[in-house]
């Protein structure tokens, strides 16, 4: 693990970078709560002076009683003609003087609020001077020594509040700690967990890691469980409970089992004193919602530290007063029925089929699978019927236990009462052979077959949309749209389930706007009616396709990190994961590759967990097309095999956009040209054929990027057809490489730039660079590398065939291009000709002409001849 640095600080270390330069000297004092950075914070901006390490006095309750304690590792040495507590500050602020002109350092003041009276008076005296830049920290809510709190007089003392870290850069430290990405579920337990606090975090990670509950997955970072306290916390915290009187003491453990309790019957239990014990010692929090009063723990911490302290049997005496208490009441909140089954059968009570049914229910809602499993499977067994078991069933296939699942629900199906439950049964059945078993046939006829059975237009519509949603991940989105067309009136209570599927088949077949308008109105009509317990925000998955599609990027990707930011706060792994491919792909059509890079392998990592082997495929296939792009081949051959060695279903959707793009990308990345022309032709045909229209679109820009323009007609058959300014503009680039007409293609790069396009506007521009230069005006193709440079710092890190530009290899011919970039990367002649179907001397010949075009001699010089990173090639 590595040392944390500082994150999320910029605004602060501004501050006081200049603060301390200032002259007479200033000081700031830093306040916060223990932990949140101040030392480490006081300290880097005191390094800024002059490099040098600051001097640093602490101050500490052992040091308090010595005079001068707090700098005793600063004022070394005897202090001559200290004699009474008067020459002995004057001595002291001498040698402190000195210390720092010799330094050149400023002073740092750690834990001010714990001075003793003379290192006080000294800290004051040194900030009255103003000859020594001063930065001292002080705990909120600590009460300092008077000379301390006296400096806030002085207008040159500025008084700094040092917050608590935001989840995005608790993710960011975390991430920098780790030495990798962490996905944003990890980051936003870590964030709930610590509050913030980085002392906390850096705690949290280290116990996370001891336990096996943290650990590297496809080049991202994720917790399987809730890490346990820190050891550390554990130790004060044990030290902090086992001072508490009995009524106290009784209840931090009701809180810590039960979470949030009501203030009366807490008082019944644990008694008012050991309440206001509590609430003095800074362990429990009021809330007030209305008229309801509510008790917890002040932090997610204490619970942890609170229930491993407890010892089984007790713990269990705990539940069942909790789930006696409970089961006298009418379960009025939501929740309610959840609690009282999980205390039930913790504690080894019976319990009731009703409730525990409901149970399940609120447990599938809370989308943890494993609770939903054992208070389903406890409902079931006690009698409840079918609806407990179809929550049985989905918790099982949703661990990936979905041979069990199937079964289930095939035993389940002639157990159904009416239409209701016989539609959920074909539903979650249907949704398990197509979405997780890739068995398309047998999803479609297990809806059709129930299809003239159901008469209830609602739970029809339900079969409707399952049926519809089938035909989207079959790659036949004309179908599916066409299922869905009587569900389509906006003035329907079924018009938001409908939406979703409707719209991902509109952007499948080139209907970009319209896919945008549907995705609107969905959302609209998902808030007003609650269609589901799944976030409205689910309808901006289409909504982000068809935007990007049409060319209205910085919008799809505002749209994106929306949808990332809420299934962040959810517990709904699947939605995340959807989150994270729609961002993604947002992402890519911007050209911000560094960053799709993270976004796809945490994508990956979630569906592995979640054993989502249609979505993993994405994922993957993602992690090639981004990777090749940035020229990091071993990432993409290891994705490739991946893919190689996963399930495969009858599943089309996204398998021509990502899948095969990133087996494409995977080839370019090795240098083999040729071959991802040929994943990319056969690619586009299919798409076409299928009417997959905005996979195809996607498929010959991507030809044309990579050199094979053999597709630009249909390319501008397609913009002439379609109402998307993006496709429009990258005809206009395939045509461009096929005619290799710089005009053309430095206007194509100035339309993609204003699009948001930078990676295709950059390559646009580099294109035209070299196609400038081959028609011998030099003037305007360095015009078009300046214009390429404006998109560098967006795309950094990609090497793609376009970007691999220099005046000399602009004069290649696409076959001289090739062997020489398979030749750069390390490949032998005889390995060239077999890939390309050539004969060696044949490729000989062709690296000979390249050779004499790049002025070089060996192969040695080819990278950097044509314009290829330094780590990559030979």
């Amino acid at each position: 693990m590595l040392q944390s640095p500082l994150v999320g600080r910029d605004a602060e270390l501004r501050t006081l970078y200049a603060a301390l330069r200032r002259r007479p000297a200033e000081a700031v004092l830093l306040t916060g709560d223990a932990g949140v950075g101040k030392t480490r914070l006081a300290q880097e901006a005191s390094r800024s002076l002059s490099g040098a390490a600051a001097l640093l006095a602490v101050g500490s309750e052992a040091a308090r009683t010595i005079p001068l304690g707090a700098f005793a590792g600063v004022l070394t040495g005897d202090l001559d003609g200290a004699g009474g507590s008067l020459d002995l500050l004057r001595a002291a602020r001498t040698r402190l003087g000195e210390q720092a002109a010799a330094a050149g350092a400023a002073l740092v003041v750690d834990d001010a609020h714990l001075l003793d009276d003379a290192s006080a008076a000294l800290l004051h005296q040194v900030v009255a001077d103003r000859d020594l830049p001063v930065v001292a920290t002080v705990r909120s809510g600590a009460r300092p020594p008077d000379a301390v709190s006296a400096l806030a007089r002085y207008p040159w003392v500025q008084r700094l509040e040092v917050g608590v870290l935001d989840e995005a850069d608790v993710g960011r430290l975390a991430a920098a700690t780790l030495g990798g990405p962490v996905d944003s579920r990890t980051a936003h337990v870590l964030a709930d967990l610590s509050r913030g606090n980085a002392l906390y975090l850096h705690e949290l990670l280290r116990s996370a890691a001891a336990a096996g509950l943290l650990a590297e997955r496809g080049g991202v970072w994720l917790l399987s469980g809730p890490p346990p306290a820190p050891a550390a916390l554990v130790e004060l915290l044990a030290a902090r409970f086992d001072r508490l009187d009995p009524g106290a003491a009784a209840a931090v453990e009701l809180l810590a089992v039960a979470g949030p309790l009501g203030l009366g019957w807490l008082e019944e239990q644990a008694g008012e004193d050991g309440l206001e014990e509590l609430e003095r010692a800074e362990l429990i929090e009021l809330h007030v919602d209305g008229r309801r009063h509510e008790v917890r723990l002040a932090h997610p911490l204490y619970g942890e530290v609170a229930r491993a302290r407890l010892p089984a049997l007790r713990a269990r005496r705990v539940r069942r007063a909790l789930a006696t208490s409970l089961a006298g009441t009418s379960l009025r909140r939501r929740g309610d029925a959840l609690r009282l089954a999980l205390w039930q059968l913790d504690a080894g009570l019976p319990g009731d089929a009703g409730v525990l049914a409901r149970a399940a229910e609120e447990a599938t809602v809370g989308l943890d699978w494993s609770v939903t499993e054992r208070v389903a499977a406890a409902a079931w067994q006690a009698g409840a019927g079918v609806p407990a078991a179809i929550r049985l069933a989905e918790s099982m296939f949703k661990q990936g236990r979905r041979d069990e699942a199937l079964a289930l629900f095939e035993q389940l199906l002639p157990l159904a009462d009416d239409d209701e439950q016989r539609v959920r049964v074909i539903n979650g059945q249907a949704y398990l052979l197509s979405n997780q078993l890739g068995r398309y046939a047998d999803a479609v006829a297990a809806v059709e077959r129930a299809l003239p059975t159901i008469t209830e237009p609602g739970t029809r519509a339900l079969l409707l949309q399952r049926l519809a949603f089938e035909h989207v991940f079959a790659g036949r989105p004309t179908l599916a749209y066409r299922t869905l067309e009587p569900l389509l009136d906006p003035t329907s209570r079924d018009y938001a389930r409908s939406s979703y599927p409707g719209a991902l088949a509109l952007w499948m077949q080139g209907r970009f706007a319209e896919a945008v308008a549907l995705s609107v109105q969905g959302e609209r009509s998902h808030r007003a009616t609650g269609a589901s317990h799944i976030p409205a925000e689910v309808q901006l998955v289409p909504r982000v396709l068809a935007l990007s599609a049409r060319g209205q990027l910085a919008e799809a990707t505002t749209c994106a990190r929306e949808l990332v930011a809420t299934t962040a706060a959810t517990n709904d792994e699947e939605l995340r994961a959807t989150g994270a491919l729609v961002l993604l792909w947002a992402l890519l059509a911007e050209g911000r590759l560094a960053e799709a890079l993270d976004v796809a392998r945490e994508g990956a990592a979630i569906n592995r967990e979640l054993h989502d082997s249609a979505a993993l495929r994405w994922c993957l296939g993602g992690v090639a097309l981004v990777a090749g792009q940035l020229g990091q081949g071993d990432v993409a051959a290891r994705a490739v095999d991946e893919l190689d060695a996963a399930e495969r279903g009858d599943w089309a959707l996204l398998e021509l956009d990502l899948v095969e793009r990133g087996r494409a990308w995977a080839a370019v990345a090795r240098g083999e040209l040729g071959a991802a022309h040929r994943v990319l032709a056969a690619a586009a045909e299919r798409a076409r054929e299928t009417g997959l229209v905005a996979a195809e679109v996607t498929l010959l820009c991507d030809s044309a990027r990579t050199g094979n323009a053999d597709g630009a007609g249909r390319l501008a058959e397609l913009a002439e057809a379609l109402d998307a300014p993006l496709v429009t503009a990258q005809a206009a680039l395939a045509h461009g490489v096929a005619t290799d007409e710089p005009e053309l293609l430095e206007r194509s790069a100035l339309r993609l730039g204003e699009l948001g396009s930078a990676l295709l506007a950059r390559e646009a521009a580099s294109l035209a660079a070299a196609a400038y230069t081959r028609s011998g005006d030099p003037r305007r193709a360095a015009a078009c590398r300046r214009s390429a440079a404006r998109w560098e710092q967006a795309t950094a890190g990609a090497v793609t065939p376009a970007l691999t530009d220099t005046p000399a290899a602009a004069a290649l011919t696409g076959r001289e291009r090739e062997i020489a970039l398979l030749a750069a990367t390390g490949l032998r002649s005889g390995d060239i000709a077999a890939a390309l179907v050539l004969s060696t001397r044949t490729v000989e010949n062709h690296l000979n002409r390249a050779y004499q075009k790049l002025g070089i001699s060996t192969r040695a010089e080819l990278p950097a001849a044509l314009g290829m990173p330094a780590d990559e090639g030979l």
